[in-house]
């Protein structure tokens, strides 16, 4: 075979071999994008309770690509766990809620405005003197994103994500609590059939005010209030969620010894999964809106 002849076979082996590794790269991003969840046509909600160490961030990503992250962990944490969560073209947060102003809930949502685009902010406008939480003021003025006063009773879609208020009853705006756990609002995230219950820090005793309407509290999956501390998450209350998961977010080896024992009695009384951050890392929960799947 003449030396032009053998290029010609060269150019065409070179040619086929080109196209093969077109393919198979076409094919790995699309692995790749579906390991995310996500694919070109979503039929899910995923629910990342995020690993940001001794604080709550929980963000649900619906099959409309539509973020709504509740609370972001006390530092830069959750850019991290978001970036991981996330695929690297999603910059927008539909809906960022701040349950109340403590550090561990309130601080990276500062790094979060700074990062993301956001739509909507969803937060009770209590009064505290955390300097954190007057730089989270600003930021959401600045930001220029529509913000919502929390109070019972009002509820957004997202898709097929609905996200309804359960407190508080009234706007508590510009009301001062000694205490800010005493002023978390309360949501619970529906899809299909599944339910999320997250309360924030509220204590016992505004959960045990909320058994007045049980049929809104029934939920698959209830985050255990303030970390599994002792001061909530009530036998009473968590018998009226009657959850089949029982999620924890805390920090490993925290100094301030959550989960309490007696809180992980009371899921297990219920019969609750327990499953918590220190243990697993960001928790990845799937749901086609009839049962839940939880992403290893």
């Amino acid at each position: 075979m003449s030396i032009d002849g053998r290029r010609r076979v060269f150019n065409i082996i070179l040619f086929f071999c080109l196209i093969i590794l077109c393919l198979v790269g076409s094919y790995a991003l699309v692995k790749y994008i579906d390991s995310y969840g996500l694919g070109f046509h979503r039929h899910n909600l995923d629910t990342y309770f995020l690993d940001i160490g001794q604080g709550d961030a929980t963000m649900f990503y619906t099959e409309n690509r539509e973020v709504v992250l509740v609370d972001g962990g006390p530092d830069l944490s959750v850019l991290y766990q978001l970036g991981k969560s996330l695929p690297f073209y999603e910059k927008t947060i539909d809906l960022l809620v701040l349950t109340h102003p403590d550090s561990d809930h309130l601080n990276g949502l500062i790094a979060v405005l700074d990062r993301y685009r956001v739509k909507k902010i969803l937060y009770t406008g209590v009064q505290d003197d955390l300097v954190a939480y007057d730089i989270f003021k600003q930021a959401i003025q600045t930001e220029g994103a529509e913000i919502i006063i929390a109070r019972a009773g009002e509820k957004f879609n997202f898709g097929r994500l609905g996200v309804a208020i359960l407190y508080p009853e009234n706007s508590i705006q510009n009301n001062y609590y000694k205490d800010t756990n005493d002023s978390s609002l309360v949501l619970r995230l529906s899809y299909g059939d599944i339910d999320f219950l997250l309360t924030g820090d509220m204590p016992q005793e505004n959960e045990l005010a909320l058994l007045e309407t049980p049929e809104e509290l029934a939920s698959e999956v209830m985050k255990a209030g303030h970390h599994g501390s002792k001061t909530s998450s009530a036998l009473e209350f968590i018998q009226a969620v009657d959850p089949l998961y029982g999620i924890f977010s805390v920090g490993k080896d925290n100094s301030y010894g959550h989960p309490h024992f007696r809180v992980i009695q009371n899921f297990t009384a219920v019969g609750a999964q327990i499953l918590r951050t220190d243990e697993l890392g960001t928790i990845h929960m799937r749901t086609q809106g009839k049962t839940i799947e939880i992403i290893r």
